[in-house]
């Protein structure tokens, strides 16, 4: 069986402006040139994209990332007010 989008749920989900929490389970769709959901903390794309790293911004989606209410983030619903 094949898969076309990695969910990749990250050790940490809320906010710590000190932490950012890059790991293996990030690395594995990384290396593999595989495009990834990211199920963690707020700001670790923005934090990809500022070392260089591209994301699929083009494919999905991302404005989740800012979001620092968890459940918010992880609604699939976006008028939140």
């Amino acid at each position: 069986m094949k898969g076309y989008i990695n969910l990749v749920p990250m050790t940490f989900f809320e906010y710590d402006p000190t932490r950012l929490d890059i790991n293996e389970k990030l690395y594995k769709p990384m290396s593999m040139l595989q495009p990834f959901v990211l199920l963690g903390e707020p700001f670790t794309l923005v934090a990809l994209r500022e070392m260089g790293y591209k994301t699929f911004d083009k494919w999905f989606d991302e404005s989740y990332d800012v979001i620092i209410d968890d459940e918010k983030r992880f609604s699939p619903y976006r008028d939140w007010e």
